[in-house]
């Protein structure tokens, strides 16, 4: 940019067709929402700039023995509370040279052995990281019905009532669909996968998913009110019979030229689905997001940044309509970052440990419950720190990661054929339905 700003007859040009160009950024204001209050393992904590407290203990490399020790130490830090009756109580583990393996392994032990693995790649258990442990005994605990991150006090309140009204049951949704890669394009055999994960617990931690197959590179799910009537009647077994008051649904992989098409199709199949469960339908609120933009945000002041990356703080969100790029001190052109009448904000939920952090656009284009911003921001942060595979807040809601999970271990079950796009999606032969 600096550049071309420089270069005389370039400016020339620009200047012929009106355009003029600034090497400084635009600046805008933000705010940075406060930090949940989570519970990991057995104390309380605020989290700084997005990190938890998952213990990272000193340790020494080198071969079996010294993993297993401090992998025992740090699993025995976590919580074992709330292990649904008839869950595991051993993981089997595995560690391999060959990823190829993985999803062998996955396969016969989930569907004929009916066993919980972990999986271990062989050089890091020789290196025996105390990093590595940590985040390994995150997964081991969350597949034996552990409960990792819980929300606390104010903070668990506010996601379950998001008013003054009481003893409101929300119950969290999310879909994303994968389409074949590019070397697909031409397979009459190829399909798509959609995925969609639900909440089913009072503490947003434990999650059920449904899976479909469809044609092949379409966006909306066919299948959309059979999976939600699915994934309702494990909330209400869960739950002692009883249905949510209020439903969020974030919606993943979306453009905003398919907005309409989602809202017309899906939110009906959702709907009805709900209304043939209850006579008193739980009111929707209905989120897409997005990564798949050039926005970016760098604090303006050093004292503001994170002290490590330099990136702007976990928690920060962004919902202004007006920025003033001052083209001249006389004049000034005002541009949106957000729509001018539509309810969108794009927040940093997580901390940038490499680059520039790259903030999640969340579209609301359907808010029955009547919402306000600052109650859906903060609520979409708190749910961050819910990850079952990272002491972390995260960039996406945790359904989300869950649904991406899903559709990949769909394929692993089913012998999913080479081509992976760079979204992670690939061919499916003899799919069948898994829950």
């Amino acid at each position: 940019m600096q550049g071309l700003h420089d270069q005389a007859s370039q400016q020339e040009l620009l200047n012929n067709w009106g355009v003029q160009l600034d090497t400084r950024l635009i600046e805008i204001d933000g705010r940075l929402l406060d930090a949940s209050g989570i519970n990991q393992g057995i104390a309380a904590t605020t989290p700084q700039s997005g990190s938890g407290r998952v213990a990272r203990r000193e340790g020494s490399g080198g071969g079996g023995g010294p993993f297993v020790r401090d992998l025992s130490k740090q699993t025995s830090g976590l919580t074992r509370r709330n292990w649904r009756s008839g869950s595991a109580s051993t993981v089997d583990f595995g560690y391999f040279c060959e990823s190829k393996m993985y999803n062998d392994i996955k396969r016969v032990a989930e569907i004929e052995l009916g066993l919980m693995t972990q999986c271990c790649v062989f050089k890091k258990i020789e290196r025996a990281n105390p990093a590595y442990c940590s985040n390994l005994s995150l997964k081991i605990n969350s597949k034996l019905g552990g409960t990792n991150n819980v929300l606390v006090g104010d903070t668990l309140s506010e996601v379950k009532q998001f008013s003054t009204q009481t003893n409101q049951r929300v119950m969290i949704f999310d879909a994303d669909v994968t389409h074949p890669g590019s070397g697909q394009r031409n397979d009459p055999n190829a399909v798509s996968i959609a995925a969609v994960t639900s909440s089913i617990d009072s503490e947003y931690w434990d999650y059920r998913a449904a899976v479909r197959h469809q044609i092949a590179r379409q966006e909306r799910i066919e299948d959309l009110e059979a999976m939600t009537t699915e994934l309702m009647k494990h909330y209400i077994k869960r739950n002692s019979g009883q249905l949510p008051n209020r439903v969020i649904f974030y919606r993943d992989g979306v453009s905003e030229g398919q907005f309409e098409e989602i809202l017309l199709h899906e939110l009906p199949a959702i709907r009805k689905a709900l209304a043939n469960m209850t006579t008193n339908t739980p009111k929707i609120t209905f989120f897409i997001m997005s990564k798949r933009h050039h926005v970016r945000f760098t604090p303006r002041n050093s004292g503001d940044a994170d002290q490590k990356s330099g990136n702007v703080l976990a928690g920060t969100v962004v919902d202004s309509g007006d920025l003033i790029f001052a083209l001249t001190r006389k004049r000034g052109v005002v541009l949106d970052i957000v729509h001018p009448n539509e309810f969108d904000f794009y927040l940093v939920s997580h901390p940038g440990l490499q680059g520039t952090s790259r903030p999640t656009h969340y579209h609301i284009i359907w808010d029955e419950n009547e919402f306000t911003a600052d109650e859906l921001q903060k609520v979409t942060y708190h749910i961050c720190y819910l990850f079952n595979h990272c002491s972390r807040s995260v960039s996406l809601v945790p359904a989300a990661y869950y649904a991406h999970l899903v559709a990949a271990r769909a394929r692993s079950h089913v012998g999913i054929i080479d081509d992976f796009s760079e979204t992670g999606s690939g061919t499916i032969r003899d799919f069948g339905k898994v829950s």
